[in-house]
Formats: C-alpha cells, structure tokens, sequence
C-alpha cells in the first residue's frame, strides 16, 4: 500500500500544470511522389499496427527531423508518411495498398504542408531533481499531404530542453 501511494505522488509531481504552443513555421513543398509497391506498403515498423505508408524522397533533407523509421529497424531508410491502419483481417476495416496505387503505378505531384511547433509547459520536478516547477521547451514537426485522394500524416518531435519557470511566461 505504501509503494502505491509513492508512485501515485511521483506521478501528480510530474503533472503538467500549464502548456503553451506556438507555430514557429508553417510552410510547404511540391514534390514528385512515386506511387508503386517500391514506394507504398502496409507495415508495422515504427508504429503499433500495420499501417499504410508512403515513402517520399522528397522530404530529405527539406524536414527539421528524421521522417523515417530506419532506427525501428526499416532499411528503407526513406522519410516516409503514414495514412493509418491497413486492413489486416480482410474485413474492410483500414487501407490495401491498391486503394492508394490502383492499379496504376506511377508518379504524382503532391504539397506536403509542414508545421514546426513549439510547447512550453509549466511542470513539477521529481523527487530526485527537487522540489518547485520547470519549464520544459519542446519541439515538434508536423507534415500533411494528399495522395490520390488519400491523406498522409507524420509527426516527428524533439529538442526537449529543461528551463527555470520563468522561462515559459514569456
């Protein structure tokens, strides 16, 4: 009882008590997307679930973060965007990899839209760091596009960085 009532108070120091977001870009890029089984599949590698998943060249070296799965263990090593579940049972439920390429390989011009957004959050500290409120700074890259009537998304997230609270009221 005793060690569930120190995990419950580790868990309420580390609370978020105030978030504040910002856009610090917003921009986009026309590309040429290739729309063939080299390019698009249904794979799990990076995310929880199988998901239908486009691999755009176009995004190296154009995005702030790593758009690929290659540290999950995708030797692609592409950026890539994902559309969402694919339909593993045959139930319907979620995409095939036809309903992107349809039969008709080949090249489309697409916009990928990007956001660069920062948060700021007001937190507790832990236990072991002391005691009183930090301001931890983030940063995260947020694409969208459309391909052949299917909309792609990835989020990639980083730079977290530890402030004094002051930090985040300005």
């Amino acid at each position: 009882m005793k060690n569930s009532f120190l995990i419950l108070g580790a868990l309420l120091l580390t609370q978020t008590t105030f978030a504040a977001e910002r856009i610090l870009l917003n921009d986009s890029k026309i590309l040429a997307a290739e729309v063939s089984t080299n390019t698009v599949r249904c794979t799990a590698i990076g995310y929880s679930m199988p998901e239908l998943k486009i691999n755009l060249r176009g995004l190296d070296g154009w995005t702030l973060f790593d758009h690929s799965n290659l540290r999950q263990g995708d030797l692609a090593g592409e950026p890539c965007m994902t559309a969402g579940m694919c339909d593993q049972f045959g139930d319907g439920q979620g995409f095939k990899i036809d309903d992107l390429i349809k039969g008709q390989p080949g090249t489309e011009t697409i916009k990928v839209e990007r956001k660069v957004i920062e948060t700021k959050e007001i937190q507790k500290q832990s236990l072991n760091e002391g005691s009183g409120n930090v301001c931890v700074r983030s940063v995260r890259e947020e694409l969208h596009t459309v391909v052949r009537g299917i909309e792609f998304n990835h989020s990639r997230g980083g730079l977290r960085e530890v402030f004094p609270v002051k930090a985040c009221q300005h």
